[in-house]
């Protein structure tokens, strides 16, 4: 397997019974920070095992993993290092889809103008990922 995770989003075993029952949390080598992909990773297992949020099928799982895993042989260097190797934004925009967490920004370009613009045209930041969705953070 030339070292490669055959995890779904390197978080969950597609091939156990009961996959979302088991989460490897922060499973993933970032080019930024660990920590938000990891509460990321987080707040998707507790709704996973709180059943607001459903895996594909094991077929689907595999698949995926197996996609992912060829898009990284390609970007990165073959290595053993580089197999969990993966860019922060999107990593985090991919998650957040799965938490149902990520930011619309048509949404907020309309209701919040400035938010919107720093959103845009600053960096992404991890608070993003707080401003809608399950448990959103007013102070975000």
């Amino acid at each position: 397997s030339k070292n490669r995770v055959q995890l779904y989003k390197n978080v969950f075993q597609p091939k156990l019974k009961h996959p979302q029952t088991l989460a490897v949390i922060g499973l993933v080598q970032p080019l930024g920070a660990i920590f938000p992909i990891a509460e990321l990773h987080s707040r998707w297992f507790c709704l996973l095992m709180k059943g607001q949020r459903k895996l594909p099928s094991e077929e689907q799982m595999l698949r995926i993993v197996k996609e992912d895993n060829e898009r990284n042989a390609k970007r990165y260097y073959e290595s053993t290092r580089h197999t969990i190797q993966v860019d922060w934004v999107a990593c985090m925009d991919e998650i957040a889809t799965l938490v149902g967490v990520k930011p619309n920004l048509y949404t907020i370009a309309l209701t919040d103008p400035l938010l919107w613009y720093k959103m845009y045209f600053g960096p992404c930041l991890p608070y993003q990922y707080r401003l809608t969705g399950p448990h959103p953070w007013k102070g975000a």
